[in-house]
């Protein structure tokens, strides 16, 4: 549907420019919606593996935390800065 290279096979109608220009879009527009969602699950399982549920309100915080931003306890995953 669009040129790939030097350009020399190319729509001259309106009509045949206007479905290649949709072409086009539609084809860059899959990509970068895929892309998208694809590395956003990435980021969204990464960040499930660095967390842990607090020991006293089981809210999620991070594993090298050292408060819980809940409810305020110290340590509320047992990780120590030391055991790094």
């Amino acid at each position: 549907m669009t040129t790939v290279g030097y350009g020399d096979y190319v729509p001259h109608s309106m009509l045949g420019r206007l479905l290649a220009g949709g072409a086009m879009i539609i084809g860059i527009g899959m990509f970068a919606v895929v892309t998208g969602l694809v590395s956003s699950r990435i980021i969204e399982a990464i960040r499930a593996c660095e967390r842990s549920d607090c020991r006293q309100c089981e809210y999620s915080v991070e594993q090298k935390s050292l408060y819980c931003s809940h409810c305020g306890i110290d340590n509320p995953t047992y990780f120590s800065p030391e055991s790094k």
